[in-house]
């Protein structure tokens, strides 16, 4: 049940993007998943029928080997279980129950099992294991093999087990690389494993035939992924599709092997297995009583975008892309516009007459003014209104402002480009051609802008130039590290801005922009205060007053003219003293508080900024130190009369005056056409794609194609799910890295009410199918002092009941984690004891697993060479993990001779820089202190360091910036690489929210090779030594990598031996 919406839809619907399909033994039934229900229909297309209608999302549909029933996925009890329902319909009866949920791959063809996959308690980077669990609910699970494995298919026989390890994203167009999808073939009752197909493309969704002498799978070595037919023991494979611009999507094939369905683009296709048939499309409808009608009711009650008139009697802001206005005494939002455009970014003119607003049709984006048809009418009772476009273009527009006086206009434009015009739009001129955008300010006097803009080093300075365009930008900060957020002091005579000058602190920076301001003694204004004080003594008069004014402001002048400096009267109201003026930057010292929302307060001697949930006032002086000013925060709009601060609150619209609060809040009934604000969003993500992806040819598409290409099928999406499978076909067609669009849930998901969080609970250990234990997690809950088990050992009992074959382990260990846990146990001489223990989560055991696999292979670096050969891992490119990476430099390799850095399963981050800092700082002396042997002073380097000989080890799943690292390595000569080539997954990354519907990646910046000018997006880091593993090879033990790493860093210790010469004392005299 779809919640939240205010009709139903009964007459026909089309059904599009359904999923997971399954059929028939005959092939004439198929039954799918769509809109988080169950559904079947004739495989040929027509009528749908609904099959489950749980508000959780149910999916993935199997049928039983009887075919009377359906399995399938759900979350109907807060984690992902397997379902059992009969084939009409009817209750349906949970299955699987481990708290770390089961996704359901396949049903044995000829005993009671269900193949699963799922996380458990295995080390390594997405440890998905192939699991089976007897549809008997009082049976238990068991884990088939110890190797990485999803999307199992049994074979007719039962025997072997075909699947799937690695791969890239679904919908990914083009991708080759070593992250390409490969299947593999398991033997049951050998226990072995085998590749049958391998293409650097990648080979996916893996169907027997039905006689089992051959599969089908989908494969890309045509251009795009179609349908191939593999015989075991030929070579030429057999393409069924030929389709040469989108992929087949989760094939399934009829237990009788004649028939094929799949979805390709939208809709599902049907397709015989005989030589030279041909897809034809299943196109579906259903008249079920979904509630996603075109209209959906909500309560608006926030904003985040507003601006008020300069009496402060009058607000507009922005809700669900519409313009409102509201007084402060009434309260009464009023509507402005109603368009299906999104307005945005607003701004009253300083005389309260024009509103100013962005209107954004998703394609382009322009300034607009409204103007009421009455000006005596308040905007909050007017209802008439001309609209005025204000700027023109195709491009995207942004980051608008009023001059000080009024009298002009500045806003950006893509790609950053700062341009000033008339309050109409005419004269529109181009200030600052720039290719990112700058954050800007007006000069007081309206002469000047101020701007923060990266250089090509993304490194953000604050620079000054005239708004009359005759003048180029002056660098006024000229820092190494990023400045940002100026604002001009509203006597014009102070700049004020963020910035990170100070290891890892951010603090504001403020620079007087004349001299004669900046080497005002303090003395000087002390002396000036006093004498403005003595005018109100009636002992002098005001003659007397007058003179002694006139001689300290002599006594001034001659010392500015000392040293060369004009005075205030013999300057011009807010020159700028260009010379030398980075040098006057004064620091204010922060404490740690992160400045946001920066504002002067309208006396030019002091600011506000918002901080941490707070707002906070600080002088605007060197050594000022930040109070807090309000416990509260805001978008702050405007001071007026240094008393009143206006702000947008907790979503409303609000003042701020002497310490309270006063907030407008609104409440408003809205009803949202559902297709338009998700055709809304979809043009918003098409166009920032266009704009912003770091690849201008867009991998060589018509960009304007491609948004009619998905556009219908974003709007009509039924629920979040789907539109976010359109988004992440759109994103497919880029062919790149780092790209997602992760949805907010839409209709509300089903929450599983429980008055705990149930959870299997964790022992420390792993049993096989007799109790017996055969592993151990190393300082885990039974490797304990009091508490330990070891290997062999038998489990009898759990809390005093006994284990039998007919109560499952998992339902057993089942509820609540913060629990003791009483265990029996029995050894090997058939002794038995109990012991207590408080068991853990799976996630921490896996992180356990993970340890003890890292120590292990540390053992064996350290075993194999005798002690001279070190080991680290790096897990993840990141602050936390560079740190313990460099006390591992020197915990694990001091003494030794070489070091394994293994890079394997690091899914990036920022940190390659700091990495090669410590590998490679410069070797340029040595030192021997009296007595001591040769080294170099640690309190003198920028980290500690290694020059010693290196091996890294690299997989296809080292990725980003551990690729960055693992090129580096190579381009530096730094020392050998073996594994596997790196995914050729490298781009800078960020993301931007698109409306309410979620938030997209951005990547915005490639890298290169800097020899070869070579893209590393999809050119993964080649090793000098390639070779590759065996599904179980790792869980096992076997490091075939590893091995050759330290015969292979044995060899270079030995060749270049000691780096450094003995030291040669100079005599001090001669003979």
């Amino acid at each position: 049940t779809v919640l939240g919406f205010t009709s139903l839809a009964h007459s026909a619907e089309t059904i599009q993007v359904p999923a997971t399909p399954e059929l028939s033994p005959d092939g004439k039934t198929v039954y799918f998943s769509w809109a988080g229900d169950i559904w079947s229909g004739n495989s040929e297309g027509g009528e749908a029928r609904r099959i489950t209608t749980h508000p959780a999302p149910d999916t993935a549909p199997q049928l039983s080997r009887n075919g009377k029933s359906l399995f399938f996925n759900s979350d109907r009890t807060g984690s992902s279980q397997v379902f059992q329902i009969p084939i009409g319909g009817g209750v349906a009866e949970q299955i699987t129950f481990h708290s770390e949920g089961s996704v359901l791959e396949d049903v044995h063809p000829q005993k009671n099992l269900l193949l699963l996959s799922n996380q458990r308690d295995h080390a390594g980077r997405r440890p998905y294991r192939l699991i089976e669990k007897p549809i008997d609910i009082s049976k238990d699970e068991r884990v088939l093999f110890d190797a990485t494995g999803r999307n199992g298919r049994y074979s007719p026989d039962g025997k072997n087990i075909l699947f799937v390890r690695g791969g890239a994203p679904t919908y990914r167009k083009g991708y080759q690389g070593s992250q390409a999808a490969r299947i593999w073939n398991y033997n049951v009752e050998n226990k072995t494993f085998s590749e049958p197909v391998s293409d650097p493309t990648g080979c996916r969704y893996p169907l027997w035939a039905a006689n089992g002498k051959s599969f089908y799978y989908v494969c890309a070595r045509s251009g795009t992924f179609n349908i191939w037919q593999h015989r075991f023991g030929e070579n030429n494979d057999r393409q069924l599709t030929k389709d040469l611009s989108d992929s087949v999507i989760g094939p399934a094939i009829s237990a009788d092997g004649s028939t094929l369905i799949y979805r390709q683009l939208f809709d599902f296709y049907k397709l015989s297995t005989k030589a030279g048939a041909k897809p034809e499309r299943a196109k579906f409808f259903h008249r079920s009583s979904l509630v996603h009608p075109e209209h959906e009711a909500l309560t608006v009650s926030s904003t985040k975008d507003a601006t008020v008139t300069a009496t402060g009697l009058e607000w507009a802001f922005v809700a669900q892309g519409e313009i409102w206005t509201m007084d402060t005494v009434l309260k009464e939002p009023h509507r402005l516009t109603d368009t299906p455009a999104h307005e945005s970014d607003i701004f009253f003119s300083e005389k309260g007459d024009h509103l100013y607003y962005l209107k954004d049709n998703g394609i382009t984006a322009n300034y607009w003014r409204m103007s009421k048809s009455q000006p005596t009418e308040f905007w909050w009772e007017a209802t008439d209104f001309s609209h005025e476009q204000v700027t023109k273009g195709p491009e995207e527009k942004w980051g608008f402002s009023f001059s000080p006086k009024g009298d002009q206009i500045a806003y950006i434009e893509y790609p950053g480009n700062l341009w000033i015009a008339k309050p109409d739009g005419s004269e529109a001129r181009l200030l600052l051609p720039a290719w990112t955008s700058p954050e800007y300010v007006w000069s007081p006097d309206g002469k000047y802008m101020a701007f923060s803009l990266k250089d090509a080093n993304y490194n953000s300075d604050i620079c000054i130039m005239p708004t009359d365009g005759n003048g180029e930008p002056i660098n006024v900060s000229q820092h190494p590290d990023n400045e940002y957020s100026p604002r001009w002091s509203p006597d014009g005579k102070t700049l004020v801005f963020a910035g990170r000058r100070h290891s890892t602190s951010t603090d504001l920076f403020i620079v007087h922009l004349n001299k004669t301001t900046h080497f005002t003694s303090d003395r000087d204004r002390r002396v000036l205060s006093a004498v403005n004080a003595m005018k109100k003594d009636p002992a002098y008069t005001e003659k007397e007053v007058k003179e002694g004014e006139e001689k300290t402001k002599s006594i001034g002048r001659k010392i500015l003219k000392g040293i060369g400096i004009k005075s205030k009267e013999e300057s011009e109201d807010q020159e700028i003293d260009f010379d030398g003026i980075s040098k006057r930057i004064q620091r204010i010292k922060l404490n740690g508080l992160s400045p946001g929302s920066l504002h002067w307060m309208p006396d030019s001697k002091n600011m506000i900024f918002q901080s941490g949930g707070a707002i906070y006032r600080v002088a605007a002086k060197g050594g000022s130190t930040p109070e807090k000013h309000f416990s509260g925060s805001g978008s702050i709009h405007r001071y007026k009369d240094n008393d009143k601060l206006y702000l947008v609150s907790g979503g409303v619209p609000a003042f701020l005056q002497k310490g309270k609060l006063t907030k407008f809040g609104f409440s408003i009934p809205f009803a949202r056409n559902r297709e338009a604000h998700q055709r809304m969003g979809f043009r918003m993500a098409w166009r920032t794609l266009r704009d912003v992806f770091y690849d201008p040819a867009l991998n060589n598409h018509d960009w304007d194609k491609i948004r009619n290409k998905y556009e219908l099928a974003a709007a009509k999406a039924p629920t979040s799910k789907i539109f976010a499978r359109v988004m992440a076909m759109l994103l497919g067609e880029l062919n790149a890295s780092h790209m997602g669009f992760y949805p907010n849930s839409w209709p509300k998901d089903w929450k599983f009410e429980e008055s705990w969080r149930t959870h299997t609970a964790h022992l420390g250990m792993r049993l096989n199918p007799s109790n017996r234990v055969t592993f151990v997690h190393p300082d885990g809950p039974v490797d304990r002092p009091g508490t330990r088990i070891r290997v062999g050992e038998q489990i009898t009992k759990i809390n005093g009941e006994t284990i039998r074959s007919d109560k499952p382990l998992t339902k057993m260990l089942t509820g609540r984690l913060d629990r003791d846990i009483t265990i029996a146990v029995k050894n090997k001489k058939g002794e038995s004891r109990e012991i207590t223990i408080r068991p853990i989560s799976y996630s921490q055991a896996r992180s356990l697993a993970h340890t003890a696999r890292l120590d292990q292979r540390r053992e064996t670096v350290e075993k194999s060479s005798s002690d001279t050969l070190g080991y680290l891992h790096v897990a993840r490119m990141a602050w936390d993990e560079f740190e313990k990476f460099e006390n591992h430099i020197y915990e694990r390799g001091n003494g030794k001779q070489g070091l394994i850095i293994d890079m394997r399963d690091n899914g990036g981050g920022s940190t390659a820089d700091h990495l090669l800092t410590v590998l490679t700082q410069p070797l340029h002396a040595y030192t021997v202190g009296r007595n001591g042997k040769i080294g170099y002073p640690q309190d003198r380097k920028v980290y500690a360091s290694w020059n010693k000989p290196i091996v890294v080890l690299c997989n296809e799943n080292s990725f980003s910036n551990a690729e960055i690292f693992t090129h580096a390595i190579k381009t530096l000569n730094r020392g050998k690489v073996i594994g596997i080539p790196t995914a050729g997954g490298v781009i800078s990354t960020w993301s931007t929210s698109v409306l309410d519907l979620g938030r997209m990646r951005l990547p915005g910046r490639g890298w290169f090779l800097p020899q070869t000018g070579e893209d590393m997006e999809l050119y993964g880091a080649v090793p000098h030594i390639i070779i590759d593993v065996a599904p179980d090879d790792l869980p096992s033990g076997k490091d075939p990598q590893l091995e050759k790493a330290i015969e292979i860093l044995k060899q270079e210790v030995k060749e270049k031996g000691s780096i450094l010469p003995r030291p040669i004392y100079r005599s001090r005299r001669g003979k």
